[in-house]
């Protein structure tokens, strides 16, 4: 999700166009939209090219600041990107930004106002402390992608990339889960 939410950040840096893949959706428009908001967790899918609108998001978010350029936008990315080794995670990725703005403000590449850009959008895209692991505690309805592992019956489809957390109060008897709709 990481790699394709930089591929999408790349292409509104060349295009500083939102909309993505017109040309694939055809009639439908855009497959994906980053001018609409998306968070961490609240938006994670258990698909990649969905969830990477979440970095795709919050950088468009970021190229709207006047607070910000996007050459110090696009610096805050590489940085970023040259220190994830193996898979950084939401959390290490976010962070990351905040590092890289850091440096860059270090240097005199970047002033107060926009590494403050940067930190805000970081937190209000929900990034730092964020994982797959998405709280199932809330009355919320959650949509997630599902995976067909080649099983039959029940279990043919599990949810993708994404686990759930719930932690049973002490003394409770029993917890039900439901499924409202396997489209």
């Amino acid at each position: 999700a990481l790699n394709e939410g930089v591929a999408d950040v790349i292409s509104l840096f060349l295009t500083g166009d939102p909309q993505m893949a017109e040309y694939a959706g055809g009639e439908d428009g855009p497959i994906r939209d980053l001018a609409d908001a998306r968070t961490c967790p609240s938006h994670l899918w258990g698909e990649v090219h969905r969830d990477g609108e979440i970095i795709g998001a919050m950088f468009w978010h970021l190229l709207e600041d006047a607070r910000i350029e996007q050459a110090q936008l696009e610096m805050v990315l590489i940085g970023a990107i040259s220190t994830w080794t193996g898979n950084p995670g939401w959390d290490g990725a976010g962070r990351s930004f905040i590092e890289a703005a850091d440096v860059l403000l270090a240097d005199g590449a970047m002033d107060a106002d926009a590494h403050l850009a940067v930190s805000e959008a970081v937190e209000a895209f929900g990034l730092v402390e964020c994982s797959r692991v998405v709280s199932a505690a809330s009355d919320e309805t959650m949509s997630q992608y599902l995976i067909n592992l080649g099983l039959l019956g029940d279990f043919s489809q599990v949810p993708g990339e994404v686990q759930f957390r719930y932690v049973v109060p002490e003394g409770a008897l029993d917890v039900d889960i439901v499924v409202d709709d396997f489209r």
